[in-house]
């Protein structure tokens, strides 16, 4: 294995509440609890590129990728970040729950 990968920490939905569904349809949904519509959508095959999604929601592409705080950017670092051999750990209310 490859000594160049990522860990990335993520909730299935609020509070792990998507976890047994994720589980069971081996899958990984990515959206902001339907605050925002269109990203119910391949934002790879939608954008094609962070600076077209950073346009959709309104932020300058400028903005410091470290804004940890912001939503946008999490998911830009996310869905443009993952790569084969990255590990995903879902974690529902504190706790690790798969990997």
């Amino acid at each position: 294995m490859s000594n160049n990968f990522r860990l990335w920490k993520i909730s299935p939905w609020h509070g792990g509440s998507g976890w047994e569904k994720w589980k069971e349809e081996n899958i990984i949904e990515m959206g902001c609890w339907n605050y925002d519509e269109f990203l119910e959508c391949h934002i790879i095959d939608v954008y094609k590129n962070p600076k077209n999604f950073y346009k959709k929601v309104g932020i300058d592409y400028e903005i410091d990728d470290d804004a940890k705080n912001n939503r946008y950017v999490q998911i830009k670092n996310f869905i443009w970040g993952l790569k084969k051999g990255d590990f995903l750990l879902a974690y529902k209310k504190g706790e690790i729950v798969g990997i």
